[in-house]
């Protein structure tokens, strides 16, 4: 709107005063007919000289308005701009807090499932042969978890068991072993590993430690105590 102010302003300040010339002119007709070349040029400068300056001057306060309105223009961008990054950022927290919600609800998920498929499995002492110089203690290893197949006992020698290796191993499923050994077996230790294979194909191992316990107050027999540990 002030472009077109200023140059309505400036054709009307041109056009009065190129009336006011050319009536100038007209009524000094003769004077103007006998200038000579030098002297007419020096009269169309003089003429035109005061509306090349004011369309300078007209064109300098034009140009400056643009340049308010460029930067009013890139200030907003600016602003925009400052905005739309902190949208952004906000999004990037948001899909951030998102993926590491869903990473623990999956993690959260696996261990449940772990859990619900491990296999877990117990030791009992169910009594022995005691009295020479070769003893027995007898146990079983039941699995109260998950069903699993390809189950391998690896037992020590002096550790006999029914089975050594079971296809298919599922829940409440006893296996029985028998320790030997001489004296009150002091000393006597050792490990049964079982590896098995669980419902969802992962291999796993759990190791049943056992070490045979001496003769005390409450026990009139040589004992044994067990340690499990899943891996």
């Amino acid at each position: 709107m002030m472009g077109k102010k200023l140059e309505f302003w400036g054709a009307l300040g041109t056009a009065i005063y190129v009336i006011f010339i050319s009536i100038k002119v007209f009524m000094e007709f003769e004077a103007f007919r006998e200038l000579k070349l030098n002297e007419l040029g020096d009269f169309l400068a003089g003429v035109f000289g005061p509306i090349a300056f004011l369309w300078l001057v007209l064109g300098f306060l034009q140009q400056g308005r643009e340049l308010r309105i460029s930067s009013a223009s890139l200030h907003i961008q600016a602003v925009e701009l400052t905005k739309a990054v902190e949208q952004y950022k906000e999004l990037v927290e948001v899909n951030r807090k998102i993926f590491e919600a869903d990473i623990e609800h999956r993690k959260h998920a696996s261990l449940l499932r772990m859990k619900e498929v491990r296999p877990v499995f117990i030791t009992e002492w169910y009594g022995g042969n005691f009295g020479g110089k070769v003893n027995q203690i007898h146990f079983l290893v039941k699995n109260i978890g998950g069903n699993v197949t390809k189950v391998k006992f690896d037992c020590p020698d002096a550790l006999r068991s029914d089975v050594q290796y079971l296809p298919f191993m599922g829940r409440d499923k006893v296996v029985t072993f028998s320790l030997t050994f001489s004296g009150l077996g002091t000393n006597v230790s050792g490990v049964i590993k079982i590896n098995y294979s669980d419902v969802d194909y992962s291999e796993g191992v759990a190791e049943i430690r056992y070490t045979v316990q001496p003769v005390n107050e409450r026990e009139q027999h040589p004992w044994i105590k067990f340690e499990n540990d899943e891996f």
